[in-house]
């Protein structure tokens, strides 16, 4: 291989690299923004919608939990660790949102001190999953 041939190879990785970060903040981005999409449905769930619509509702409150599953398993290149993490994190990100929503329509129908801190509960994984990425982008740029 010469000097240009290497070179040539350099620029490439770089280029890659770069492509590859840009695509790193699209997705912490993202995986945030789930987040904030749970919070506010769990919360409007909770303190908003009356009986006859609290059954579609909480169906659609499945749908990030959902994406955050399909996001989290095609990630063809993750972090050290980050599979296990992400196994561990969505499971209890489902326990709390099992937690919160049927106890609190069980118990807590209109209490603020319930649905406020559940639905941070919920929005956790997702804040946590982005956490991760956004770690791991930093790490990716510092290290060797």
């Amino acid at each position: 291989m010469d000097k240009s041939e290497a070179q040539e190879a350099l620029t490439v990785a770089d280029e890659l690299s770069s492509r590859m970060r840009r695509k790193g903040r699209w997705h912490v981005t993202s995986v945030f923004l789930l987040g904030v999409a749970m919070l506010v449905l769990t919360l409007t769930y909770g303190l908003l919608i009356d009986s006859p619509a609290q059954s579609t509702t909480s169906v659609l409150l499945l749908i990030p939990l959902f994406v955050l599953v399909v996001y989290t398993a095609n990630q063809s290149v993750v972090a050290r660790y980050h599979r296990t993490l992400y196994s561990i994190i969505t499971p209890l990100g489902a326990v709390f949102y099992t937690v919160t929503v049927v106890f609190g329509k069980v118990f807590f129908q209109d209490a603020l001190w319930w649905w406020v801190p559940g639905a941070f509960l919920c929005a956790a994984p997702f804040f946590l999953v982005a956490l991760l990425n956004l770690r791991a982008g930093k790490d990716a740029k510092s290290g060797p």
